[in-house]
């Protein structure tokens, strides 16, 4: 077992920081900062409680089955460990948990370990396009649900807006942090320790597995509220506490309704009372195949290939009729994990000397394909902020300009912007590795996201027309330098 242990030791590393303050609050709060010793550990956990019960006479061996499960598991290790990602690693211990019950139990132990094995692959991280979708979805789920909260039960007068709060006088973004991904993950793979605890009550006992993430969603906006409504800041150190009483309550809440759920039943219970003993030459065997793991994973990643310099992005100041009135600053904090590396974002005027001069913001942001997995979440670069909602969306094209995007609608208290985004690159030439969260082996293309958005009168037609042909103008005069922002090479006249 020691030198199975050792042949997956790289699963430890990035469950061993969670010692600072800081990096505990990363652990309850941030997706990015998730650790796999949680399920690998309910994983193994379920695995031995379910093989640890009295044999079954029935049972028969299955060594084809064991032999291909374990030659899956082999070449995904050996995989995991050239690449270097997690997922595969994760995957490659899964499939030895099959082979494992199957080797000990024939076939009816496969009906045993695959809830095992799902547990394990519970810490893997989600592919990076579904987890940004998911996140901004909770994101934005999180604030309307907190804002009615707090506007039903609470004194202040509260408006929730994209994924801001306005309480009263103050301003409450819900961060990334705070969409709860991390407390639905976490419940849920305590969900399936709670179940095992009263599996013998039968299918009924799903229903806390199914409660689970709804349950975390929940205490997730209790704590958004009570944030929200007290003096507490982002930093404040109570954050940690809050995630382990989130975990806690929720935790309790699980137990509490699988112990309804059971009833009195007297065969509830699903923990083994009976340890089966391994025969003497299995755990052999065992040794000689760990020792064969922990050989294979001593074998180096393979290299990657070395990565052009990202071109430096440089946008003109004026040009035609226009001229730079503002340079605003990038609102990282809103942007969150995105993988952007630089970002272009100004305010233009037109005609700049008439008394009513119109104005278009520029938005241009360069993804940082240096990031495995590095995909950019649309919907969120669309809206021009962290307090703005989106209203409409529709496929366009500027015809002057010869442009294909999306015309988007955006609007927030007191304001309406309609804006026009596109990629300059393919936005769809996602690598294969992309979805094992690992950075390609070989360099990408660069890719950017353009949006031009100008400020909309009214809701009307006619308002929206007018808006639209102010930035259909603005790209015509700068179609050149849009169009060629993939092939620019010069230097920046913006910070990163």
């Amino acid at each position: 077992m020691l030198l199975c242990a050792f042949a997956f030791r790289a699963i430890v590393p990035n469950a061993t920081s969670a010692i600072e303050s800081q990096a505990a609050e990363e652990w309850f709060f941030v997706h990015d900062a998730k650790s796999p010793l949680l399920a690998v550990g309910v994983g193994l956990w379920l695995l031995w409680n379910r093989l640890s019960r009295a044999p079954r006479p029935d049972r028969a061996a299955a060594p084809t089955t064991a032999l291909v499960l374990l030659a899956l598991g082999l070449v995904i290790f050996v995989l995991s460990h050239r690449l270097n990602t997690q997922l595969l690693l994760l995957t490659s211990l899964s499939a030895h948990v099959l082979a494992l019950a199957c080797a000990l139990e024939g076939r009816p132990g496969l009906r045993q370990a695959w809830l095992p094995a799902l547990a394990i692959l519970l810490g893997s991280p989600l592919p990076a396009s579904i987890q940004s979708e998911l996140v901004w979805s909770l994101q934005k789920w999180t604030t309307q649900a907190s804002g009615w909260l707090l506007q039903h039960l609470g004194d202040a007068e509260v408006v929730a807006s994209g994924v801001t709060m306005f309480v009263g006088e103050r301003a409450f973004l819900v961060i990334e942090a705070c969409s709860g991904l991390r407390g639905i993950e976490i419940l849920t793979t305590l969900s399936l320790v709670t179940r095992e605890f009263y599996r013998g009550a039968g299918v009924r006992m799903w229903l806390v597995v199914v409660a689970a993430p709804f349950l975390a969603f929940g205490l997730n906006l209790v704590r958004v509220c009570l944030i929200a409504s007290g003096p507490a800041s982002d930093s404040d150190p109570g954050h940690v506490t809050q995630g382990v009483g989130v975990v806690v309550a929720g935790a309790l809440c699980l137990f509490a309704l699988a112990r309804i759920l059971a009833g009195h039943d007297p065969g509830a219970a699903g923990i083994a009372e009976a340890k089966a003993r391994w025969p003497t030459r299995f755990g052999v065997r065992l040794c000689a195949w760990g020792a064969l793991l922990a050989a294979l994973s001593l074998i180096p990643a393979s290299p990657l290939e070395q990565s052009p310099i990202d071109p430096q992005l440089s946008f003109p100041k004026r040009g035609a009729a226009w001229q730079l009135e503002e340079d605003l600053k990038p609102d990282r904090l809103f942007l969150g994990s995105l993988p952007l590396r630089q970002i272009i974002e100004r305010r233009y005027v037109h005609e700049p000397r008439q008394v009513r001069a119109q104005r278009v913001d520029l938005f241009i942001a360069a993804r940082d394909a240096r990031r495995p997995g590095a995909v950019l979440v649309a919907d969120k670069l669309a809206v021009p902020g962290r307090d703005w909602s989106l209203r409409s969306s529709e496929p366009a094209r500027l015809w002057a300009a010869g442009i294909d995007g999306n015309l988007t609608t955006s609007g927030r208290p007191g304001e309406l912007a309609l804006s026009f985004s596109f990629w300059v690159g393919d936005a769809h030439a996602a690598h294969w590795t992309h979805w094992l969260g690992v950075a390609s082996r070989s360099p990408e293309p660069p890719l950017y996201y353009v949006r031009l958005s100008a400020p909309l009168a009214a809701a009307g037609h006619v308002a929206r027309e007018r808006a639209r042909g102010l930035i259909e103008r603005f790209a015509t005069d700068f179609a050149e330098e849009l169009q060629g922002l993939a092939s620019s090479g010069s230097r920046s006249d913006v910070p990163e």
